[in-house]
């Protein structure tokens, strides 16, 4: 086995006020309301250890069985800022960065990298870690468009 980095980054705009849409995006919600704002089934159990500390066991169904994940989100709240790593399930040492900043007009933008690490049976080709990079991208960055829809609606 091999460990494979998938690195890729994007951006979403907010047409809400930075404070308040780092504030609603690291407050999580137990059971499925999360999941449900992404546009995806699952299931959330909460953990908050302090201000800046949250464990998330995050479950969602596949087509063989229901795959868990454990993400442990640390937050920088002068900053702005949160990373979620990976720290049980099928991806550990995975680490996402999201960093929010101010637009002019009052709005916000949130800047995202995804550092996923990847167990392979095989070394895999700059092509297709390229690949995998564009689909994570893909499917993080519709994930976000559901979230800005969701938190534009909600604040």
């Amino acid at each position: 086995m091999v460990y494979v980095s998938v690195n890729y980054k994007f951006s979403q705009r907010f047409d809400v006020p930075v404070d308040k849409a780092f504030a609603w995006a690291i407050d999580y919600e137990p059971g499925p309301g999360d999941w449900k704002r992404m546009g995806l089934e699952g299931d959330r159990k909460v953990t908050k250890l302090n201000d800046d500390t949250i464990i998330l066991d995050d479950t969602r169904p596949t087509s063989e069985a229901p795959v868990t994940k454990r993400r442990l989100i640390r937050i920088n709240h002068d900053r702005r800022s949160f990373v979620n790593t990976h720290i049980g399930g099928p991806t550990p040492h995975s680490q996402f960065v999201y960093e929010f900043f101010p637009e002019k007009g009052g709005g916000s933008r949130l800047d995202f990298t995804g550092m996923l690490v990847l167990q392979s049976k095989k070394r895999m080709s700059p092509a297709e870690v390229a690949r995998m990079a564009e689909a994570e991208r893909e499917g993080d960055s519709k994930i976000w468009k559901n979230l800005a829809k969701a938190m534009e609606a909600e604040v």
